[in-house]
């Protein structure tokens, strides 16, 4: 939980409003259990005028000395941005060795 809470912090540091963020335990490809955040939230524009609705999809690797976070974050109307999310989550695997 403490890992969620530091990263929704850091969506509010980074001026995300709105939020609706579900955390959920996720299985990669090769069966690691995740850490996945999931939802919308909105992100002040660059002109910093308005604010778009963004989808966020995180998925955060808590190893023992480190975590690792992948996050896919794009405009909700975005027409490419569900089929570039599949894929992505499709070919994730975690090497547990060098």
């Amino acid at each position: 939980q403490e890992i969620i809470n530091k990263i929704i912090a850091g969506l509010e540091e980074d001026g995300a409003a709105n939020m609706l963020i579900n955390p959920d335990s996720f299985k990669t490809k090769d069966g690691s259990e995740v850490i996945q955040l999931s939802g919308t939230l909105d992100l002040l524009n660059p002109d910093g005028k308005e604010r778009t609705r963004c989808r966020l999809r995180s998925i955060i690797l808590p190893f023992e000395q480190v975590q690792v976070e992948l996050r896919m974050l794009y405009a909700k109307d975005d027409r490419y941005g569900d089929k570039i999310e599949a894929q992505i989550i499709e070919s994730l695997e975690v090497l547990k060795e060098l």
